[in-house]
């Protein structure tokens, strides 16, 4: 082997000769190896399990083939080698009692006879399986198969082991094996349905389940999983969902990934010009249609984060990631690992430089490709917008389990990745745990591009832009149009810089700093003097002074100023985007305690109705989220 060298169309074959351990500098799982003719070198995998604690599958004395390896130093001085492994799909496990396998690659020295028997092999591997050991009870299903290779009572294990491991696609193969071996006839209906319904396939679910269900009605846990499977038929045909179930199992019951069927509404990919691929409507859509439904590809939340020793460096941006995005990328490339029928759904996805109509071979897992995608289409608020109570409603109604921090989450949804930008959006979205759902907030008319904001559109101008370089564009919305040519752009945000030091007074004294307040409000209506469109960065003020004057009683007042506030919301591009709704909320417990109950009942079913529009819910939901507004007209 030469060095530095990626050894294109070789392979190495080798043996580990210690446990394998943590490599913190090398940010991965090292061991040391041998191959055949005895040479030593040190072996670092990189996105092999995204908790590099788990080192036990590289135990000493595992058989490993290596594709392509690539021999590097280690560090600048040139002083140690090592061979790197980046893509999980380059290591292929042997086990030492394969002799055809080690024969071809001359490797017989290493083979170890089978000492256990058939009956032996199955055994363990069902001991294993209890415990829910899956990868060490399928290396012995696999002896025990080599031993018996007809055995469809081993397939039917296998596809067994392979469901709980997640790998699908695998078991329905194992699953056919069995059936085309004899298997029994109701345990492979049901594994085939059940790898089926794993895939996501609900149709050919419901056909094996069906199958099942005619010849062996009495089967209770068949009949079951066929409620499920016409349930997701119904979600993913129609559109229905139990929005109530969903938000009490997310919220109130702990729940952060649903058992829930995507659902691809009046919505097709196009190419976009000057933008590439983008996501239109196929027909008119009033506002407050579904668009679409989508389960994450992969959802990471901070708290599965349990590896301390993770270095997130992001080789596209050269920056460091946050735990939680380096965690979703190596989620990612597990998820790929699991399922690999599934790389052309996610390699469709923009990846910066790399050609999407690249032929990637089935099976392999691209890791530089899949940190590219995750980089481009993650959704990670905690970068996208403020982590204020208002940048995370910019996000997306989110409802999670109550232990989940909204700003230390990552994921990866395929469909709604297609979605381009603009800061005066036309969708919008919500989360229910993994499901995201895309409302019209517009109306929209065939052909129309979907559009939503990946920033707050009430951040600064400036800072808009930076965010918005991790994308590589610029935007040009009518509202970055007008904040690029205000001649008042930069005198506004430096009065903006006040109000921190404000608020700081304002807790303090807030009738003492109430002139200051309103002095800041009208030195910022001044910079707008002369542009009456999009006032956005006013809401900052406004929303500062309707909140003092609450404070020191001056309802009547903090009402005209919430008026005048809903003025700006009220305009065409914003009008259903996050912040009316709250205000109006706000407006109608002001309202309330002036025993105005006309006008607080107004004001709340005025905000229930905008609500309704970007994000589907009905009444009855309305008032499990808002009890405390909803008590106003009850």
């Amino acid at each position: 082997m030469q060095i530095p060298m990626i050894h294109k169309g070789y392979y190495l074959l080798c043996r580990t000769i210690t446990d394998a351990y943590i490599s913190p500098k090398l940010m991965g799982i090292s061991t040391l190896i041998e191959d055949i003719n005895d040479e030593i070198e040190e072996l670092t995998l990189q996105n092999f399990h995204f908790d590099i604690n788990k080192t036990s599958i590289f135990k000493k004395g595992a058989l490993l083939i290596i594709k392509e390896p690539y021999l590097q130093y280690e560090s600048e001085d040139k002083k140690n080698v090592i061979i790197r492994v980046d893509s999980p799909s380059d290591v292929v496990f042997v086990d030492e009692t394969e002799h055809d396998s080690l024969r071809n690659a001359n490797a017989l020295c290493w083979y170890k006879k089978l000492s256990i028997s058939f009956e032996e092999a199955k055994n363990i591997a069902n001991d294993l399986f209890k415990k829910c050991d899956y990868e060490k009870a399928l290396i012995y299903y696999n002896r025990a198969l080599e031993l018996e290779p007809n055995s469809a009572v081993i397939y039917l294990n296998r596809a067994l082991v392979l469901i709980g491991l997640g790998r699908y696609y695998e078991a329905y193969e194992e699953a056919k094996k069995a059936e085309s071996n004899g298997g029994d006839e109701e345990k492979t209906l049901f594994r085939l349905g059940k790898a089926a319904y794993g895939m996501r396939n609900w149709k050919l679910s419901l056909e094996h389940f069906s199958k099942l269900l005619t010849f062996y009605p009495k089967n209770a846990a068949a009949i079951k999983e066929l409620d499920k499977i016409k349930t997701r038929l119904n979600e993913a045909q129609f559109g229905k969902y139990d929005l109530r179930k969903l938000y009490d199992e997310a919220y109130k019951n702990n729940i952060g990934y649903f058992d829930v069927a995507d659902y691809v509404g009046p919505v097709e990919v196009a190419d976009i010009p000057n933008k590439g691929k983008g996501l239109v409507v196929t027909r008119d859509v009033p506002r407050g249609t579904l668009l679409l439904v989508s389960k994450a590809f992969n959802l990471t939340y901070d708290q599965d984060r349990n590896n301390s020793h993770l270095i997130p460096y992001n080789m596209l941006t050269k920056e460091m990631d946050t735990g939680v995005e380096a965690v979703n990328i190596l989620e990612t490339v597990q998820a790929l690992k699991r399922n690999p029928q599934r790389t052309r759904e996610l390699y469709d996805l923009y990846a910066g430089d790399c050609n999407r109509d690249e032929e990637i071979p089935e099976g392999v897992v691209d890791v530089g490709r899949i940190e590219n995608i995750c980089t481009f289409n993650a959704f990670m608020p905690g970068n996208m917008f403020e982590n204020t109570s208002m940048g995370i409603f910019a996000a997306g109604l989110w409802v999670l389990p109550s232990y989940i921090n909204h700003s230390c989450l990552a994921g990866l949804w395929v469909l709604p990745s297609y979605i381009n930008h603009s800061c005066l959006g036309n969708a919008s979205r919500v989360f229910y745990g993994d499901i995201m759902m895309v409302y019209a907030v517009n109306d929209l008319k065939t052909g129309d591009e979907i559009m939503w904001n990946y920033v707050d559109l009430n951040c600064p101008y400036k800072k808009r832009v930076e965010r918005l370089q991790r994308y590589r564009f610029t935007c040009n919305c009518q509202l970055c149009e007008l904040d690029r040519t205000d001649p008042h752009y930069e005198e506004r945000e430096e009065l903006l810089q006040k109000i921190p030091q404000l608020k700081t007074k304002i807790a303090e004294n807030p009738k003492k700093t109430l002139p200051n307040v309103i002095s800041l409000v009208n030195q910022v209506k001044q910079t707008f003097k002369h542009r009456n469109k999009l006032q956005v960065r006013l809401l900052q003020v406004t929303g500062l002074l309707a909140g003092v004057y609450q404070m020191t009683d001056h309802l009547e007042k903090s009402l005209q100023v919430q008026e005048e506030t809903l003025k700006i919301l009220d305009e065409d591009g914003i009008k259903y985007q996050y912040y009316s709704p709250f205000l109006l909320m706000q407006m109608g417990k002001c309202y309330e305690i002036m025993c105005n109950f006309d006008m607080a009942r107004i004001c709340v079913i005025n905000a229930f109705e905008r609500i309704k529009i970007r994000t589907g819910i009905d009444y009855d939901l309305f008032k499990r989220i808002y009890p405390d507004v909803c008590n106003i007209i009850d």
